[in-house]
């Protein structure tokens, strides 16, 4: 292992499978990323892992899997799953940037035709409390 890189899409990309056997995480960016890249995912479920539902490609197992059980879970996703990137549009930069934006609309109570727009809005214009 590499220990820590600054851009693991390189290792990611060289991989066939994602494994995080954790006994803890929270929502561990690590799994995003590889399910970005395409891979396929074992984790153990320690409580986060029903945040990834979305996620077709993670398998997630009981916390207290065995050994045995990973490589089950390792031997299926590799001979059934194909290696497609498969972020749901909520994690991708464009569908971050929509949701912020829209919130701010809401929170400063922008017209409903104005808002979910993610160009920047001019200078010099007040919004009405």
């Amino acid at each position: 292992m590499p220990g820590f890189v600054a851009d693991p899409r390189d290792h990611l990309a060289a991989a066939d499978l994602f494994l995080l056997a954790s006994a803890w995480e929270g929502l561990p960016r690590a799994v995003l990323e590889a399910t970005a890249a395409g891979l396929p995912a074992v984790v153990r479920n320690t409580g986060w892992a029903s945040d990834l539902e979305w996620a077709r490609s993670v398998r997630a197992l009981p916390a207290n899997s065995s050994a045995a059980v990973f490589a089950d879970a390792i031997q299926e996703l590799l001979l059934k799953r194909p290696r497609v990137p498969s972020l749901p549009r909520a994690f991708t930069l464009q569908g971050m940037l929509t949701d912020l934006t829209r919130l701010y609309d809401e929170l400063i109570g922008a017209p409903r035709h104005e808002r979910g727009s993610v160009t920047p809005r001019r200078r010099g214009r007040r919004h009405r409390r």
